[in-house]
């Protein structure tokens, strides 16, 4: 099926089998050890989660990785099954770091006219999402500050002003729902410790306080296209509202989303909550 992009002016194309399909052929792609299992629960009807650009597009190739946009895809129907709805807030990620690579190359050095270019990606990576899943007959549209968030809806959006990451918008639209947790579905299994300016990649972190991830492994600031597993503006933001940060991801979808609703079932998953 083609779909034509009225904000990239581009065609997209994607068949029918995205909707709920289990791409059986997925393949692990990254195998860590060990992998910590953390428990935690909730209960919750309004899921709130800020969705990385970096796992819903394949890294090499400027378009969309069909099993995770499946995934989502089937997650967001499991969850109006259940008459629940979600905010989702959608990444940029390879997309949007090469167009701001592009503007620097043409002479943009302005960090609000980068993030401009940045936000627009955003954007249009969630109308993707939201013509697919209307494709789907999934009940969605665009969030919007201050509108009611109805129940068995899902609410889909990319970033809004300079400055503000799509990390710190999705935790400003799960504190408008009244939510203190936020789900960050992203290509790595969680985060990473750091010693001495080195990720140890074979070993994730099970939990860790904002404060801690502010001081050790969040970037001292915030750069137009900086590209970490959560983004230090939405850390700060998550700090001062009290919120709970859980990352789950990787880049087996299948494995992802497997975690994703152990996680929403209240049983042992593997990823990292930072804690207030």
């Amino acid at each position: 099926v083609i779909i034509y992009n009225k904000i990239s002016q581009r065609y997209f194309a994607y068949t029918p089998s995205l909707c709920y399909t289990h791409h059986p052929k997925v393949h692990i792609l990254l195998s860590v050890s060990p992998m910590p299992i953390v428990e935690h629960v909730v209960n919750r009807d309004i899921v709130a989660a800020s969705i990385g650009g970096g796992f819903l597009f394949q890294k090499n190739e400027m378009k969309f990785n069909p099993p995770a946009v499946g995934e989502v895809l089937r997650f967001f129907n499991h969850q109006i099954e259940q008459d629940h709805s979600v905010i989702a807030v959608i990444g940029g990620g390879p997309r949007a770091r090469r167009n701001i690579e592009l503007a620097k190359a043409r002479g943009v050095t302005n960090p609000l006219e980068l993030d401009t270019v940045g936000i627009r990606v955003t954007q249009e990576n969630a109308r993707l999402i939201e013509e697919l899943a209307r494709r789907c007959n999934l009940p969605i549209q665009i969030h919007e500050f201050g509108s009611v968030i109805h129940r068995g809806v899902i609410y889909i959006r990319g970033g809004d002003k300079p400055g503000h990451t799509t990390d710190y918008v999705a935790v400003q639209a799960s504190h408008e729902a009244g939510q203190n947790i936020l789900l960050n579905i992203t290509a790595v299994p969680g985060v990473h410790p750091v010693q001495k300016g080195i990720i140890d990649k074979n070993t994730i972190i099970e939990t860790i306080s904002l404060d801690t991830y502010l001081q050790t492994i969040a970037p001292p600031s915030h750069a137009p296209g900086i590209n970490t597993v959560f983004e230090r503006p939405g850390a700060e933001l998550a700090r001062e509202y009290g919120m709970t940060i859980v990352i789950i991801g990787g880049k087996n979808p299948l494995l992802v989303f497997s975690n994703v609703r152990k996680f929403l079932k209240g049983e042992n998953f593997t990823g990292t909550v930072i804690h207030p």
